[in-house]
């Protein structure tokens, strides 16, 4: 199945929306492919911090991409949720509005 060719990935009669299991298909394979890649990304950044710790490098640099090693380490964080419940009346005056653009998610189910 080609991404843009495909017109009809959700087919939509008498007010009920159905997935063809070819659209189902195409996107189980997308997401196993895409968790599979995910699997072996990770490994290779497990395979790069070690080996960056053990020769004590924080960046390296190529024509193609730039690696950088952030060590372990400790951070402050706001806690909005805190602020809320202590003083609604100011947390209410420091929030603002966004828009949130659209998505689609999909969750395989196991």
């Amino acid at each position: 199945m080609s991404e843009l060719q495909r017109s009809d990935v959700i087919v939509y009669e008498n007010g009920v929306a159905q997935v063809p299991q070819e659209t189902i298909t195409y996107i189980k394979q997308l997401e196993e492919t895409a968790k599979a890649v995910k699997a072996k990304q990770d490994e290779m950044k497990q395979e790069l911090m070690k080996q960056m710790e053990k020769y004590g490098v924080t960046q390296i640099k190529n024509d193609c991409f730039t690696i950088s090693y952030t060590p372990e380490h400790t951070a402050e964080r706001f806690d909005s949720k805190e602020l809320q419940n202590q003083s609604p009346a100011l947390y209410e005056a420091y929030c603002k509005e966004s828009t949130i653009k659209a998505s689609v998610r999909i969750t395989l189910k196991k």
